[in-house]
């Protein structure tokens, strides 16, 4: 059983506790001397991300907590929340990114930093955001030459399940479908290029604005009937996907590798085709990767990944680059000259399908090699951020005001929050991430032990 650390309170006297770690190693114990009484709440700067981490409802709970709480000026702005109301709630406003870090030790973010970003970061903060470290090599490494502690929100798991992860990938789900049935609707390609006419552009975005999360699982206006989807992945993005999808007429194949999860996903199947929806799934096993997938589907399933009109790439492991499951090899067998478009929802974990890139809201979607309409926005919950920041805060708040009041002595309390710690002391602490990237792994307990160099037990 792993010895628990035992970090002081702001009540407890510090003379003992310093004096150790301040000899055994100077920057970490800094970075953990810091009482995580200051939040700082940065602007997303990440291309058309209109999400805020916190609302100035959560806000004015720290703040009547205790905790300082620093909000970058129009950080909540593209969300509906004006720096007025942050300042009601009783935050400091400041007016730039660097003060927003600089007097902060607790760093709670939507989106990982971005390069602009890096020299913001100390060994003294405690970051807490989406990272998707396993596609993102240069942004690992500036972590751990930093110092700082960094946790995950999509590697906190709890009784098997991703928890923070699973509000942005219910939106991202639904989202992929609306994107999917739009272009598949009213796209044409001519050479290299994606058309739409402004007219449905318009009436995508007035759509996608209107939406709240009442409406949120409301049938899109769009008709698929006699559409084939393949869905690659039964998690929350999966599911989501699919159940819209078949809403609007498609029939569904969902692809998903045997294991605990397929249980889950039949009741899931079983509910929706009660409900008169058409959907599938397809099972396999855990090494089919050593098979084209066209062919595997073919010989098992006499499925012909060519009549595929939709294709969503929804496959997540945990910490882990996304798996490849589309090759190129299947792409040029199934080219057609019928219209295919291909979501690719785990591309922020480098992309289930070969040929995947990342895009944005503005430039979504390109032609690929083969002809198929591609879509790869890396951060899709920021196109609705009310209902992406409202949903997200409500899943991280108990973990940031357990992070205010105890630091990281927060993950006794909370177990969970230790599988989300990625990076710490200039270390990676998480082996699916170090494994994705070649990079050393260094086990968490290790480390914070020989950091300290001091009694871990009470």
């Amino acid at each position: 059983m792993p010895q628990k650390i035992v970090i002081p309170s702001k009540t407890v006297k510090f003379n003992s506790f310093f004096t150790k770690a301040r000899a055994s190693n100077k920057r970490f114990f800094l970075a953990l001397m810091v009482l995580f009484y200051a939040v700082g709440i940065p602007k997303e700067i990440k291309p058309q991300e209109d999400r805020v981490s916190l609302t100035p409802s959560a806000v004015r709970l720290l703040t009547k907590k205790g905790a300082k709480v620093v909000v970058q000026s129009n950080a909540g702005e593209n969300s509906g929340y004006s720096d007025e109301d942050y300042a009601a709630a009783g935050a400091l406003i400041v007016q730039t990114a660097k003060e927003s870090w600089s007097e902060a030790s607790l760093i709670v973010k939507v989106k990982e930093p971005i390069q602009e970003e890096y020299d913001f970061i100390r060994p003294s903060h405690l970051l807490f955001t989406f990272l998707h470290l396993a596609g993102n090599k240069l942004l690992t490494k500036a972590l751990m030459k930093s110092g700082v502690t960094a946790v995950a929100y999509e590697t906190v798991v709890k009784d098997g399940r991703t928890i923070l992860l699973e509000p942005s990938s219910t939106i991202a789900g639904v989202l992929g479908a609306y994107q999917a049935a739009f272009y598949l609707t009213y796209a044409d390609i001519q050479g290299d290029k994606v058309l739409v006419s402004d007219d449905e552009k318009v009436q995508l975005e007035h759509r996608l604005n209107s939406l709240t999360y009442e409406t949120l699982f409301d049938k899109p206006p769009y008709n698929l009937s006699g559409k084939i989807a393949l869905v690659l992945g039964g998690g929350t993005v999966g599911k989501n996907a699919s159940k819209i999808l078949a809403e609007m007429g498609a029939k569904v194949y969902i692809f998903q590798r045997e294991g605990k999860r397929i249980p889950e996903l039949q009741l899931f199947i079983l509910q929706e085709r009660l409900k008169g929806f058409n959907i599938q799934l397809f099972i396999t096993p855990r090494d089919f990767h050593n098979i084209p997938l066209a062919s595997y589907l073919d010989e098992q399933y006499g499925f012909d990944l060519i009549q595929t009109d939709i294709i969503i790439g929804a496959a997540y492991t945990v910490g882990r680059k996304a798996a490849l499951i589309i090759d190129r090899d299947s792409l040029k067998k199934i080219r057609t000259s019928r219209k295919r478009v291909i979501i690719d929802i785990s591309i922020d974990q480098g992309g289930n399908i070969y040929g995947s890139r990342a895009t944005t809201h503005k430039s979504p979607v390109y032609v690929d090699e083969f002809g198929n309409i591609r879509y790869g926005v890396t951060n899709m919950p920021g196109r609705v951020p009310r209902i992406s920041t409202t949903l997200l805060e409500r899943a991280i708040f108990p973990y940031v005001l357990a992070f205010v009041e105890k630091g990281i002595q927060a993950i006794y309390d909370f177990p969970e929050l230790k599988s989300g710690i990625n990076v710490i002391d200039g270390k990676l602490v998480n082996k699916e991430v170090a494994d994705s990237l070649d990079l050393p792994y260094s086990l968490l307990d290790v480390v914070i032990e020989n950091s300290l160099h001091i009694n871990m037990s009470k």
